[in-house]
């Protein structure tokens, strides 16, 4: 069970990648919100992949990385 979790997990975030590919200014709030929460706990398999997407979504469209407050969790990365 837990194997299909993170093979569920990682779609997920194909998905967002191909999303922001596809055009960040349409990105959906939720799928920040969803690489927030995944960046947030660095014991996570999926975090630095996660903190590398919303270093992209902070380059395409900054507003909305903003409002998601994907700028926190950059920052506390990097500390």
């Amino acid at each position: 069970l837990c194997q299909l979790d993170e093979i569920e997990r990682m779609q997920g975030l194909k998905l967002i990648r191909r999303a922001c590919e596809m055009g960040a200014s349409h990105l959906p709030r939720c799928f920040v919100v969803s690489l927030v929460g995944i960046a947030e706990f660095p014991d996570d398999p999926l975090s630095r992949v996660a903190l590398e997407m919303l270093c992209e979504v902070c380059l395409r469209n900054p507003q909305l990385a903003s409002e998601c407050e994907a700028l926190r969790i950059i920052i506390a990365a990097c500390i």
